[in-house]
């Protein structure tokens, strides 16, 4: 078990020796008592060789209780013992076999309670022989002002591996405490303000916005419950990356309860866990006080030694803000690599810093959904809709905006409604599209109080022209905007899609301080359907059986069947069928509920819809 606590006060391990006098001795682990330490409370123990188990535990409580010193436990075979010629100032000391450990071994100090894990000198079950922390016939001393995280952070140690080779007063030489410039030197950082904002037990924060998630291609990312590389029962999340796609690829990472506040600690802190060695590059974005994203100019190494914390510090940041990502196809100065060749596995744990003010939760949303669409498909590009074939890459590309995005949210009905939470402004990316022949952008959107600013949109093609989107409060508002209004848009090549709500109520003065929740549902580009084409009188089609239980059977007399579409009364697609240039065409009723039904059948000859009925 790691120890979940953020670390204050308590036992540090500071220096761990491997002296070379008889024996390969005397052996010696320092460990400093940070603030008031009852002793009594914590066992140290070790593990040796390829060994996956601990033990050798010594109890220490015989140090009672030691604030902000020093105490060692060490192990002399010399006869007579020279440990106290060796390391004059090491005192209190008490020597245990606990210390029978060569340079390639582990040992920790777990608190007697529950077993959890404070401190731990080398990687668990791994021989240290060749490693960079191995220590044999030297030392390793801990880094001043680096703290416990529960496991080993090769970064946070300086290594002498021979470094007491041949030396001591035992060989004639200067004393193991002088060689090593001192003990009793570690420097504990200051007590730490920071705290765990993002443990990643939850799927989505107070504001219902998705903890974690990726970007860029060449990258997945899943925000989704995984067990932890080495405890199953801690969830982490996980991300892999493969040769090619973006160079720009990356994750993110939101708080859950509180926003991440820089401005005293300008650290942000993420638990990492890799195999490989790798470099990551820190950005912190979603400034709740309009402040423009920071990206930082260099990286930090990752030395694929198991689970290391990365620290990342933004000395020009202030104020709070709500998202930490990543960049993961980087070099040691920061740079991109490109072409992207970097393939990783990682996990992350435990986003770590200043807690800033609480996430507000979303306001009262809608309770239901927006009217169907009735649009044919044949005459639709669609943004965001469950009733179309959506042409958007990514709701939630990193344009520097404040807020979050959810392409789930349930208003209580079954459908999915898109969610822009603590919106200012946001983009959509899209499959680059010729728009020319569409003639109108339809747009269902709802707010809870249309008082407080003024939203507008704009396809982007080139350029934008943003135009406002008419509402009001607490319903939905179905919107058509002729393509017509966006004057500088090139529709034959759009990419993106932007919502800006950065207006004061009257639509002309600029207010980036405003924020609120948008709803958002059946995004899409049409143009009015051809007079015929969709007359259910002309095209004549048959099912059976109807009602059924198993499965429905279309079929016309003389024209191809394209494709057939069922949608549940909300409008959402609930099954589809293409033909292969067939007058029959045969959909599936299982999985579907007892009810009703509609069936759209587009032939080439035109689309006709029915209704079904499920028994």
């Amino acid at each position: 078990m790691i120890s979940g606590f953020s670390f204050g006060q308590g036992p540090i391990i500071t220096i761990i020796s491997d002296g070379d006098c008889s024996g390969g001795t005397p052996k010696m682990v320092e460990i400093y008592a940070q603030g008031e330490v009852d002793f009594t409370l914590y066992s140290l123990e070790n593990q040796t060789n390829a060994n996956t188990s601990w033990g050798a535990t010594m109890s220490l409580a015989s140090f009672e209780t030691v604030t902000n010193d020093f105490i060692y436990i060490y192990l002399d075979s010399s006869d007579p013992e020279v440990f106290a010629t060796e390391y004059p100032s090491a005192s209190p000391a008490e020597e245990n076999n606990v210390a029978n450990f060569n340079g390639d071994d582990r040992i920790r100090i777990i608190l007697d309670s529950d077993s959890s894990v404070v401190d731990q000198y080398g990687v668990d079950a791994e021989d240290g022989s060749g490693k960079p922390w191995e220590y044999k016939d030297g030392y390793a001393k801990r880094k001043n002002e680096t703290i416990p995280n529960g496991g080993f952070t090769v970064g946070d140690w300086t290594y002498e591996n021979s470094g007491l080779n041949e030396e001591g007063s035992c060989q004639g030489g200067t004393i193991f405490e002088d060689v090593m410039g001192g003990i009793g030197t570690y420097t504990p950082a200051a007590t730490s303000t920071t705290v765990v904002l993002q443990d990643f037990t939850n799927l989505t924060n107070t504001a219902t916005a998705d903890v974690y998630g990726g970007f860029g291609g060449g990258l997945t990312a899943t925000n989704a419950l995984v067990d932890g590389p080495v405890d199953a029962s801690n969830k982490v999340r996980t991300v892999t990356t493969t040769a090619g796609g973006d160079t720009w690829k990356g994750v993110f990472f939101r708080p859950q309860t509180h926003y991440i506040d820089l401005t005293s600690t300008k650290t942000v802190s993420v638990k990492v866990y890799s195999t490989t060695a790798t470099y990551l590059k820190g950005i912190i974005q979603a400034g709740q006080s309009g402040q423009e994203t920071i990206e930082l100019e260099t990286s930090e190494a990752h030395t694929g030694s198991g689970w290391e914390t990365l620290t990342f510090t933004f000395p020009t940041a202030t104020g709070e803000w709500g998202e930490l990502a990543l960049r993961t196809n980087v070099d040691a100065n920061g740079a991109l690599i490109d072409p992207a060749v970097e393939v990783l596995e990682a996990h992350f744990d435990d986003l770590t810093a200043d807690q800033g003010s609480e996430i507000p939760a979303p306001a009262s949303g809608p309770t239901d959904s927006p009217t169907a669409p009735t649009a044919d498909a044949a005459d639709v590009v669609s943004v965001f809709s469950d009733a179309y074939t959506n042409i958007a890459t990514n709701y939630n590309p990193g344009w520097g905006q404040s807020g979050s995005v959810s392409t789930t949210y349930d208003p209580g009905d079954g459908n999915n409604v898109m969610l822009y939470s603590n919106f200012n402004y946001q983009g959509t990316d899209l499959t680059s599209t010729d728009l020319t022949a569409m003639e109108k952008l339809h747009i269902d959107i709802w707010v809870a109080d249309a008082s407080v600013r003024t939203i507008k949109v704009s396809p982007i093609g080139g350029g934008e022209t943003l135009v406002t989107v008419p509402v009001t409060s607490g319903a939905w508002n179905s919107v058509d905007i002729p393509l017509s209004s966006f004057t500088a848009v090139n529709f034959a090549a759009v990419g993106q899609l932007k919502f800006d709500g950065q207006f004061a109520a009257d639509g002309t003065t600029a207010d980036t301080a405003v924020r609120s929740d948008v709803y958002l549902d059946n995004i899409y580009f049409y143009k009015e359907s051809t007079a015929g084409v969709n007359d259910n009188n002309i095209i004549n089609v048959s099912v059976y059986p109807n009602p059924s239980n198993s499965d429905w059977n279309f079929r016309t007399p003389n024209t191809v069947i394209n494709s057939v579409e069922v949608f549940n009364l909300l409008g959402k697609r609930v099954a589809s069928q293409r033909s292969n240039n067939s007058t029959e065409a045969s959909i599936s009723t299982q999985g579907l509920t007892s009810g009703i039904y509609i069936a759209r059948i587009i032939t080439e000859q035109g689309t006709k819809s029915v209704k079904l009925i499920k028994n």
